[in-house]
């Protein structure tokens, strides 16, 4: 086993002070320093190995306990946020009536033939009838967009938004009409916020990248390539690591949380192994607290996706960035149930790091 120093023990709690101040989810207890996670290890009851790899793509496939067997939750279509007067939010579908069913169901296919012309007025129709359906206002913007009117679109979806302010839809194709009127600062920010709300998600990205020239900024696809992982094998949890202290002490970390229930309830009060940032915002700081020391150290680490999160965490984003790359992976309904002032924080976090300037 490896066994680790002391002498950064002051930076790694420094490091997490900034962490936890951004964390969205109540922590029970301290996170556990570098130093504290390589001891837990060696004492511990439970088995572990580690194995060196070459790369991710060297490791076997495992999926976590929380996790589905049919793999990440699907997107809500048409998602609604409901606020409880205690705060609590709740999500679901929101309901087209019969007489958007059949706007939709009719002029859906003109729409796809590129008859925009054709297929407003039946939208249009529909939404006289039914003017509290956003859905119905989306696509009234898209036709005018797509017949060369982005005024008339950007109010289209301005509306659909004020209907449902939830559906990141609206706030992607807002940021398409701007783009098309020349408001380009307006027009970034609004893809962040689609972003924001739909981290990762792959149309929006494309949709912004593929308007980089006229943007000024590309969207990362992905920020973080972990280069560790663990999973139980019969008695023992075995570390897959490249061949580095901080990938194993990232790796080690993601092994206690599956076999250590103690250090679990420690800090989310639960025995049971469920998703929490928690979790992520402590293997995170544990590696970046170790790589920061190897890196300006003897050892010269550089990983520029390392770089990038100490920036991150140094501008006390790191709860933003577990939010935007963990939670989405869970559920990419994740974001639109955190709080505003939490969800604020993840849409600066994209404008900050996920786009970079052409």
């Amino acid at each position: 086993m490896i066994r680790l120093g002391t002498a950064w023990c002051a930076l790694f709690m420094a490091i997490t002070a900034a962490t936890i101040a951004d964390e969205t989810t109540h922590k029970k207890g301290d996170f556990l320093t570098p130093s504290e996670l390589a001891e837990l290890g060696e004492k511990s009851k439970v088995s572990y190995a580690s194995k060196v790899v070459k790369s991710g793509a060297d490791w076997p496939a495992f999926n976590p306990p929380w996790l589905s067997k049919n793999g990440p939750a699907k997107e809500t279509p048409f998602p609604v946020i409901s606020r409880g007067a205690d705060g609590s939010l709740s999500l679901s579908s929101f309901q087209l009536s019969a007489v958007a069913k059949r706007a939709l169901n009719e002029a859906e296919p003109l729409f796809q033939a590129n008859k925009y012309r054709e297929a407003l007025p039946i939208y249009l129709d529909a939404v006289a009838k039914d003017p509290n359906c956003y859905v119905l206002y989306l696509s009234i913007g898209d036709c005018y967009l797509f017949s060369g009117n982005p005024v008339a679109a950007l109010e289209s979806f301005e509306k659909a938004i004020e209907l449902n302010p939830d559906d990141y839809h609206g706030h992607w194709f807002r940021a398409s009409a701007l783009l098309d009127m020349g408001r380009v600062e307006e027009s970034r920010h609004s893809y962040a916020k689609a972003l924001a709300m739909s981290p990762r998600n792959p149309s929006v990205l494309k949709a912004i990248n593929t308007r980089s020239s006229r943007l000024g900024i590309r969207a990362r696809e992905q920020l973080f390539h972990p280069q560790a992982m663990a999973r139980p094998e019969g008695d023992t949890y075995v570390i897959y690591f490249v061949d580095t202290t901080y990938w194993w002490l990232y790796g080690l970390c993601k092994a206690v949380w599956l076999a250590e229930e103690g250090h679990r309830v420690e800090l989310t009060g639960e025995a049971e192994h469920k998703w929490t940032n928690t979790e992520e915002l402590e293997c995170t700081a544990i590696l970046l607290a170790r790589y920061e020391g190897d890196r300006d150290g003897e050892e010269k680490a550089k990983e520029p996706q390392l770089d990038l999160l100490l920036e991150v965490l140094h501008a006390g984003q790191l709860g933003a960035f577990v939010n935007y790359e963990f939670g989405s992976r869970v559920s990419p309904d994740f974001s639109i149930l955190l709080d505003d002032k939490s969800q604020e924080k993840v849409t600066q976090f994209v404008e900050q790091y996920v786009f970079q300037k052409e």
